[in-house]
């Protein structure tokens, strides 16, 4: 990327996505561009690295033993406790309930 290239496209506002597109990679040589719809929540200081690749080995053994946790009741236990333990109760949906690492 060299020092000159532009990065912002003021004309562009309001303008059909389409041929903004069009135009931005005209006048640059950025090939990947994501539209997004009006009204659309995004936050400003985006990146889609913000999560770190490079855990530590305490931090994946946490994740490991929580994802080992979260499956459901084997058919064998309800059948051996006479269908008193149905479904597990700790059971978690990655959205709703966070595990606080």
């Amino acid at each position: 990327m060299s020092a000159a290239q532009k990065r912002a496209w003021p004309e562009l506002v309001g303008k059909d996505a389409d041929s903004a597109i069009k135009t931005i990679q005209q006048e640059s040589d950025i090939t990947n561009i994501q539209t997004l719809r009006d009204n659309s929540p995004v936050t400003l200081e985006f990146c889609p690295t913000r999560m770190a690749s490079n855990k530590t080995l305490k931090i994946k053994k946490v994740l490991a033993k929580k994802q080992k946790q979260n499956r459901p009741v084997p058919q064998w236990i309800r059948m051996r406790t006479g269908n008193t333990i149905r479904y597990n109760s700790k059971r978690r949906h990655f959205r709703r309930t966070k595990l606080k690492l």
